[in-house]
């Protein structure tokens, strides 16, 4: 399986430009970078057994009640954590979508569908349905007023809200204080992409306390490193302040869709992030990113591991434009010579 900027037999010395990395840039990176420099001498402590005194100070800057939060080694734990818990359920993930969540629900035994029409009057109450919200590979945003109502007129789903993207869009999504009144919803979030530290594993779960206690009887303590810990109170005393520009970055992001759907045998999805499926006919997606990288330096992900699509799809997200441009002109190039 392939995550992040993960490309199985890329040669990372030729690589020019990442298409691949769905992050934003931290606008305070130095300071925090000071910060865990001048309190290094902490990885000579245990932190605590369970991040108790963090997860009060974010439900704190989340405006949510008392435990409400859970704060995980990264969204992917979380996810992880989750299918655990609802050991032997019925999975329900639309796609295409994460290929983090079947992988986690398989891993736990759970009996996974991945059509999303309401026909499983036979199975289990026990379902969960997984919702990624930004969702990934697509981009596209599911309104929450939308959401809201789903989750409302479905209780017998337990939705997991992953919000991991939600950094990436302009489009409103629902906050934690929207939906942890609801029961059957779990919802998960990345700070380490909001700020673009993903070497700093830093996730957190939201929802109902019931549940919320649920999984932390589950969590293996110590499940975050002092510094991770020292890194998360930093960034909830130092939030971001432009969240990069993002409307910006997003009007670029629809150039580029434009561009690219002006080459004859390119197909771009429609996005609301900064990141798109696109469709290259005259190559597989290996080839594809085999030949951006080889003789443009150009780093693209193959996104055919995704359930439902084919094996032309390859995954990209917006850069600058001059950089945008490379790779616009790099794939002109290769189709045109196919």
């Amino acid at each position: 399986m392939k995550h992040g900027n993960e490309e199985k037999g890329n040669d990372e010395k030729n690589i020019r430009y990442d298409f691949t990395s769905v992050l934003l840039p931290y606008d305070d990176i130095e300071g925090l970078k000071r910060h865990l420099t001048d309190h290094i001498d902490i990885i000579g402590q245990y932190p605590e057994t369970e991040p108790v005194t963090l997860e009060h100070e974010m439900a704190q800057m989340l405006h949510l009640p008392e435990g409400t939060v859970l704060m995980t080694n990264g969204a992917s734990e979380a996810i992880f954590l989750i299918a655990q818990h609802f050991r032997g359920a019925t999975s329900v993930i639309p796609q295409p979508t994460s290929t983090l969540y079947a992988q986690a629900c398989a891993s736990h035994g759970h009996n996974v569908t991945y059509d999303d029409k309401e026909v499983f009057d036979d199975l289990p109450t026990n379902r969960l349905y997984w919702l990624c919200n930004p969702n990934s590979p697509t981009g596209n945003v599911l309104p929450k007023t939308f959401v809201k109502y789903l989750v409302h007129q479905n209780s017998q789903y337990t939705f997991i809200i992953d919000q991991s993207y939600e950094a990436l869009t302009d489009e409103e999504v629902p906050t934690p204080r929207e939906m942890f009144t609801f029961p059957n919803v779990l919802t998960i979030h990345s700070a380490s992409r909001k700020y673009g530290i993903p070497g700093i594993r830093l996730g957190y779960i939201t929802g109902s306390p019931a549940v919320i206690d649920q999984l932390r009887m589950q969590r293996q303590p110590w499940a975050l490193s002092p510094l991770t810990i020292l890194a998360a109170q930093y960034l909830i005393k130092h939030p971001k302040q432009n969240n990069g520009d993002i409307g910006e970055r997003l009007a670029e992001a629809k150039r580029l869709r434009e561009q690219l759907n002006a080459i004859e045998g390119i197909c771009v999805m429609e996005s609301n992030t900064l990141y798109m499926l696109v469709h290259v006919d005259s190559f597989t997606a290996k080839e594809t990113c085999h030949l951006l990288l080889e003789r443009y330096g150009l780093k693209v992900r193959d996104a055919s591991n995704h359930h439902s699509l084919d094996d032309h799809y390859i995954r990209i997200t917006s850069q600058t434009t001059e950089v945008n441009n490379l790779l616009i002109n790099a794939l002109q190039e290769l189709v045109h010579t196919s």
